[in-house]
């Protein structure tokens, strides 16, 4: 566990380090062409993101699709916002208030949620950290789910592992001095066990060898 942990540690360093990259360029490139990339989507606006952007802010009731060839440095999202997550590189999610997203893929290196915000997860390249609120759910979507000293480790619904940092914000801010963390995943992150691929596969795999034996009993009997 201590050299999954160690590993684990040193991509969150790349993430940051590449974070910092991402961020330092897009402002260079800004300048530039002097324009801004920070865009504020409000009221019942929806917006496809599909090109490189600094900042995204999301209010009332606004939608935000982000797919493959998107890279924002972070998104906020509040009121009742939503973001669709299907691809693309984002630096920071954050959802405060009534806001929330759905993920099935994409890469992302960490994810805030507060307040009553609530997000679906089914399937992520890259997260490093997840951190959640008191009133806010989570919902991942996987099987054989491990969680051990503050690390929530699984199977994505498309076959991938996964692991990473999984904690109450209030424990991860106090964490530092308390390493490592506890074994006691947070009540509001809600694992649903879905069957990966292979166990499909394999399920009917072995179905098929069920009924091609009793056709050769039968075959025996007569």
């Amino acid at each position: 566990m201590e050299l999954m942990i160690r590993i684990f540690v040193m991509k969150m360093f790349l993430k940051i380090t590449l974070l910092c990259a991402l961020f330092i360029s897009s402002s260079a490139f800004s300048a530039i062409i002097t324009r801004t990339h920070n865009i504020y989507i409000t009221e019942t606006s929806s917006i496809d993101i599909l090109g490189r952007q600094d900042f995204v802010y999301a209010y009332d009731s606004s939608m935000v699709n982000v797919s493959s060839g998107a890279g924002i440095v972070s998104y906020s999202g509040y009121d009742n916002s939503r973001i669709n997550i299907t691809g693309g590189s984002i630096g920071v999610v954050e959802l405060n208030d009534n806001s929330s997203a759905i993920v099935t893929g994409g890469d992302i290196a960490w994810f805030w949620l507060y307040d009553d915000s609530k997000v679906n997860i089914k399937f992520l390249e890259g997260l490093a950290g997840l951190f959640v609120d008191d009133q806010a759910e989570i919902n991942i979507f996987g099987s054989g789910f491990s969680y051990s000293h503050g690390f929530l480790s699984g199977i994505w619904t498309n076959g991938e592992p996964f692991m990473y940092l999984a904690l109450e914000v209030e424990d991860f801010i106090s964490g530092p001095g308390d390493m490592p963390f506890g074994d006691n995943l947070p009540d509001n992150i809600v694992l649903h066990v879905v069957s990966t691929p292979s166990t499909i596969f394999l399920f009917l795999l072995g179905m098929v060898f069920v009924v091609k034996g009793r056709n050769v009993k039968k075959l025996i009997k007569n």
